[in-house]
C-alpha cells in the first residue's frame, strides 16, 4: 500500500510553502536526484518498504494503450541508483504500482500484473472484462487490490482471487489516483473532456458502504497520483497542468510545486523525506526533498543518500547488499576508519540504518536497550525495552527492524516492542513467552522481528503455538500457528517467500524447519533438523521452491528440500544433504548458484563453498577464520570470530583473501555480530563498540 506519515515539521513545510508562493517554471521543493537512465514515459514511482527499492513503470515506445509487449519496470535504489532499468518486461503500457505482503501489483490496460519482487517475475495475470484504461492501484489492509478505469467510469476489486466491480458510474468523475488509508479510499478524479470540460476532485469511498465523501467540494485538476503526510492532509498531481497540490482537510487546495506536463502518480520514500515524480514527456524521474528552501542542506554524504538496510540481512533478507562501487582491495592496514561509537551496551546484535539514523541494541545496566545514532556516530536516543540478559554470553542477540516509521525489536526474554524510530518513544509491547505459553531457549531468544505488510511476525513456539501474526500497529494477535510438534523457539530468523501462489514464512524451532501460511497462519510443514543443545541459528535460504538448511555442532549439517505445492497444501522432499558444512550461526549467502557459509565442527570451521543444486563441495579454505558474512559488489566481506575481516571476490571455484585487517582490541567477547556494507559504509559491531569504515572507491 502506498501509506507515509510525514512528521509535523514537514507538514509545517508543507503550509509554508502554501502561503509562500511559486515561481512557475520552479520546483519549491529541492532537488536530491533524478534519473533518466533507461527511463522511457514513466507513469508510475513507487517505494515498497518491504523490499527498500523504488520501483518504477515505464510505457515505453508506444502510447498509453497500446498492446505492444514494449512497457516495462524499472527497479531503482532510494538514492537513485538504477538497478535493473528493464526489470520486468513484457507488459503493454503498464501505469500504477502498490504491493501487498512481497507482491507488486501493476495495472497494465485492460489486467492486473501480479510480480513476485523477491523472485523478480511475473506470477500471475487478471483479466479485467470491459476494462479499457485501467490505471492506477491500490491495496486495502487485508490485501484486496483496487484498480480504476478513467475510461469507463469504473473501480474494480481484486480480492481472494474474484474480481469484481467495486464502485462505477458518473459519481467517480472518471477516476483515475487511488490510496486506502483506513476504511477509505481516497479516489483522485480526472474529470471529463468535451466541449465544456469539467476537472476532477479529491474524495473518497467508504471499503465497505462505498458512501462518497467530497475532500475539495470544487473541481481541482486533473488528478494523478495521491500521497497521504497526515490525517486528512494530501499531495496530489496534476498530470496535464504538471502541479503538484497540497490539500488539507476542509476542502483547502494549496498549490506547492510547478513541472512541465506530465508530472504522474508520485510517490514517497519516508527516509530522506522525498517526494518521487515520474514526469512521462520529460522521460524522467525526480526526487524532491521536502524541506524548505532554506533548511541547511545534510553536509554528510552518507546522510544526504539516506542509506537503507531496513531489517537483518537488509531490504530482501538476503544479505546480499545493492550497493556499488566499492574498494575491490583495501590498504595494507584496512579501510579507513570513519568513527567508532561506544554506550550501546554489550551483545551481539547488528545493525540497521534508515531515515538518516542507524540502530543497534545491547545491554546497560540491567536492561536491554535499543539505540539510534546519526550517520556520524552520535547518540541521538536510547530506550529501555526489558531486562538484561546477564547469562553466559550476556548481552543482546536480536536486530532492531525498521518498518516506516517504526521500529521493532525481541529482547531475548520474549519482550517485544514497537518504538517510533525518529525518537524512541514506546508505542506498544508484550511478552511472548508468557502471552501463548512458552518457555525460553538456553541463550535467549534471538530472532529479529519479520514485518510482513500490517503484521509484525515473531515465533515463540512452545505447546499452544509456533509462529503469530501481531498487528504492527496495537500488537493484537491477527493468527497464531499451530504447535509445531511442542517445539520451542530456534535462534533463526524468519524468512518470506512466496512459491506457486501460496506466501510462506520459513524459521526454524528448536528441533526443526517449518513452513507457514503467511495470510492464514496454517502449519504446512515440519521437517526435522535436530542438532546438540537444539541450536538452529542459521535463516533458511530459498530460490525457486528449494529450501537450504545448514546448523552447527557437527549433528545435523546441511539439507536441501523441494517445496511440493498442492492447493493450500504444501510438502517437502529431501533433494541432497552433506557433511561438509555446519554453519554455527554466521549465516549463509546464495549467490549465482553458489552457498557460501562457514562451517563449525565440519572441516576444522573453514570457509565453505557448496553448489546450490547437488551439494557439491566447491572449496574447504581457512580465510580469516570461522564467523559472519555479508556481500556487496562482487565481494564477500568475511568476519571472524577474532576480530580478523577478510574481503573475498565470491566466486565459486576458490575462497582468495585479497585484503585483511584486525578491528581494534579492547572490547570482551567473539565478535559475533554480523557485518553490514550499506551507504558506502562496512560497519563492525564487538560488543560496546561499533565501528564503521569508508568502503567506497574514491570519486563514488
Amino acid at each position: 500500500m502506498k501509506r507515509c506519515a510525514l512528521t509535523t515539521g514537514i507538514v509545517g513545510y508543507l503550509i509554508w510553502f502554501a502561503s509562500a508562493g511559486l515561481a512557475a517554471d520552479k520546483p519549491a521543493f529541492p532537488l536530491a536526484w533524478e534519473v533518466t537512465e533507461g527511463i522511457q514515459s514513466p507513469e508510475s514511482a513507487y517505494f515498497d518498504a518491504g523490499s527498500g527499492f523504488v520501483f518504477v513503470s515505464n510505457i515505453g515506445d508506444g502510447g498509453p494503450t497500446d498492446k505492444d509487449g514494449d512497457g516495462y519496470l524499472s527497479k531503482l535504489t532510494p538514492d537513485g541508483r538504477v538497478v535493473t532499468a528493464k526489470w520486468i518486461t513484457g507488459l503493454n503500457a503498464p501505469k500504477g504500482i502498490r504491493s501487498f505482503g512481497g507482491r507488486l501489483w501493476v495495472s497494465d490496460i485492460d489486467r492486473l500484473v501480479g510480480v513476485d519482487i523477491a523472485q523478480g517475475k511475473i506470477v500471475e495475470r487478471v483479466s479485467v472484462p470491459d476494462a479499457e484504461f485501467l490505471n492506477d492501484v491500490a491495496c486495502d489492509a487485508q490485501g484486496a487490490v483496487y484498480v480504476s478505469d478513467m475510461t469507463t467510469n469504473a473501480i474494480h476489486r481484486y480480492r481472494d482471487g474474484a474480481l469484481s466491480v467495486f464502485a462505477s458510474g458518473d459519481k467517480l468523475e472518471h477516476p483515475n489516483g487511488l490510496l486506502v488509508v483506513g476504511n477509505q479510499l481516497v479516489v483522485g478524479g480526472w474529470g471529463s473532456g468535451g466541449e465544456k470540460p469539467v476537472l476532477g476532485r479529491l474524495f473518497s469511498l467508504d471499503l465497505a458502504t462505498g458512501q462518497k465523501t467530497l475532500l475539495t467540494p470544487e473541481p481541482v485538476g486533473n488528478l494523478d497520483g495521491i500521497e497521504t503526510v497526515a490525517e486528512g492532509r494530501y499531495l496530489v498531481s496534476d498530470w496535464a497542468a504538471g502541479k503538484i497540490f497540497y490539500i488539507r482537510q476542509g476542502g483547502t487546495v494549496d498549490l506547492v510545486m510547478q513541472l512541465p506536463k506530465g508530472a504522474a502518480d508520485i510517490g514517497y520514500v519516508p527516509d530522506g523525506r522525498l517526494l518521487l515524480v515520474p514526469q512521462m514527456l520529460e522521460n524522467k524521474v525526480s526526487a524532491f526533498r521536502l524541506q524548505r528552501p532554506d533548511e541547511p542542506k545534510e553536509t554528510n554524504a552518507a546522510a544526504s543518500g539516506t542509506p537503507a538496510w531496513p531489517k537483518f540481512h537488509g531490504p530482501q533478507g538476503d544479505n546480499l547488499s545493492p550497493a556499488e562501487g566499492l574498494l575491490q582491495q583495501w590498504p595494507e592496514d584496512g579501510p579507513q576508519m570513519v568513527w567508532t561509537a561506544s554506550g550501546i551496551g554489550a551483545g551481539f546484535s547488528s545493525v540497521t540504518l534508515g531515515g538518516g539514523l542507524l540502530y543497534t541494541a545491547g545491554n546497560v545496566g540491567d536492561a536491554t536497550v535499543v539505540t539510534a545514532l546519526d550517520l556520524d556516530g552520535k547518540t541521538r536516543w536510547q530506550t529501555p525495552c526489558g531486562k538484561a540478559w546477564t547469562a553466559g554470553p550476556g548481552g543482546t542477540r536480536a536486530t532492531p527492524t525498521i518498518d516506516g516509521s517504526r521500529l521493532y525489536y525481541e529482547t531475548p526474554y520474549g519482550d517485544v516492542v514497537c518504538l517510533d524510530a525518529q525518537s524512541g518513544e514506546r508505542i506498544w509491547g508484550l511478552n511472548i513467552l508468557d502471552q501463548f505459553g512458552s518457555s525460553n531457549i538456553t541463550w535467549g531468544l534471538s530472532e529479529s522481528i519479520l514485518v510482513d505488510g500490517d503484521r509484525a511476525i515473531c515465533l515463540p513456539g512452545g505447546p499452544n503455538v509456533s509462529v503469530v501474526a501481531l498487528d504492527k500497529n496495537t500488537g493484537e494477535v491477527v493468527w497464531k500457528a499451530p504447535s509445531a510438534e511442542g517445539d520451542l523457539a530456534g535462534y533463526a530468523t524468519a524468512r518470506l517467500v512466496e512459491y506457486e501462489g501460496l506466501r510462506i514464512i520459513l524459521t526454524k524451532t528448536s528441533r526443526a524447519a517449518i513452513g507457514v501460511n503467511a495470510d492464514t497462519g496454517d502449519l504446512l510443514f515440519r521437517y526435522p533438523h535436530r542438532t546438540e543443545y537444539d541450536v538452529n541459528a542459521t535463516t533458511p535460504l530459498f530460490h525457486d521452491g528449494w529450501v537450504f538448511l545448514t546448523s552447527g555442532y557437527g549433528t545435523t549439517g546441511s539439507v536441501m528440500l523441494q517445496l511440493k505445492v498442492e492447493g493450500p497444501q504444501v510438502g517437502v522432499e529431501k533433494v541432497w544433504e552433506s557433511r561438509e558444512l555446519d554453519n554455527h550461526h554466521g549465516g549463509a549467502i546464495l549467490l549465482d548458484g553458489a552457498i557460501y557459509s562457514a562451517a563449525h565442527n565440519f572441516n576444522s570451521g573453514r570457509w565453505i563453498c557448496l553448489d546450490w543444486k547437488t551439494g557439491q563441495l566447491r572449496y574447504a579454505e581457512r580465510g580469516v577464520g570461522k564467523g559472519s558474512l555479508t556481500y556487496a559488489d562482487g565481494m564477500l566481506y568475511t568476519y571472524s570470530e577474532n576480530r580478523a575481516v577478510g574481503l573475498v571476490p565470491a566466486v565459486a571455484a576458490e575462497h582468495q583473501v585479497v585484503s585483511r585487517f584486525r578491528t581494534p582490541s579492547g572490547p570482551d567477547g567473539p565478535t559475533w555480530a554480523h557485518p553490514v556494507v550499506c551507504g558506502g559504509r562496512l560497519y563492525l559491531r564487538h560488543d560496546d563498540k561499533l565501528y564503521a569504515y569508508d568502503v567506497q572507491k574514491q570519486g563514488n
